[in-house]
């Protein structure tokens, strides 16, 4: 009876905070989160304003997946959010969570390009596109978008010689013969920038033979 009353008073006073936080209270005490969801539901289908339809979805989307496990309702809530607040990192990062847990890699993949986006620290950058390398490279078969991503690395770390290489063999299987006599070509002045002479003559050795074999160009092998 108690919830109802609520209810009804959350129904005439959606904009009141105290109706709503004594709402959410008693729900909670009666695992009654469904109810609290569909009112908010239906507050928001009845053309609740801003800024309150705004905090509303934010309050769904912690309901349907922090309470009721129901991942792809609390995705599309989440992604109410972020329609209106593309900048809003926090919600990026629920979203990117829901996808990994519900094995949404497609979606995960866009998440973290625009989280990308808005890194404004060059290592936190690198992090994210090594990520998103592995799980275009492991997880999407998508070989472009990794080398894409090895590629956004090297731009921001030119001497990333992890990258270098991971970014050579994408080449290599995806037969792009110019563009590993490129990256082979940095490798060796990268290993002989660090003393490494062993390697750089190996690595020249590589090139060499690609030149020749690949690229049709005996003198410069």
């Amino acid at each position: 009876l108690a919830l109802t009353t609520r209810l009804r008073c959350f129904t005439e006073a959606p904009a009141d905070d105290e109706v709503r936080s004594e709402l959410e209270r008693l729900a909670a005490d009666l695992g009654a989160f469904e109810e609290l969801a569909a009112a908010y539901e239906d507050a928001i289908d009845r053309g609740a304003p801003e800024p309150l339809a705004g905090e509303l979805w934010r309050r769904l989307a912690s309901i349907y997946g922090e309470r009721l496990a129901r991942f792809d309702l609390a995705a599309r809530a989440w992604t109410e959010c972020l329609n209106r607040d593309p900048k809003d990192t926090y919600v990026l990062e629920a979203l990117a969570q829901i996808y990994r847990r519900t094995n949404q890699y497609r979606e995960l993949s866009v998440v973290m390009r625009r989280q990308l986006a808005l890194e404004p620290n060059v290592a936190g950058q690198v992090n994210l596109l090594f990520d998103l390398a592995t799980l275009a490279e492991d997880t999407l078969s998508d070989k472009p978008l990794a080398a894409t991503a090895y590629q956004a690395i090297l731009e921001r770390k030119p001497d990333d010689g992890n990258a270098l290489k991971l970014l050579g063999r994408l080449f290599a299987e995806m037969e792009k013969w110019p563009e590993l006599a490129g990256v082979l070509a940095r490798e060796v002045q990268l290993a002989e920038t660090q003393g490494q002479d062993e390697e750089a003559r190996e690595l020249l050795v590589r090139l060499g033979r690609l030149k020749l074999t690949r690229l049709g160009d005996p003198r410069g092998a």
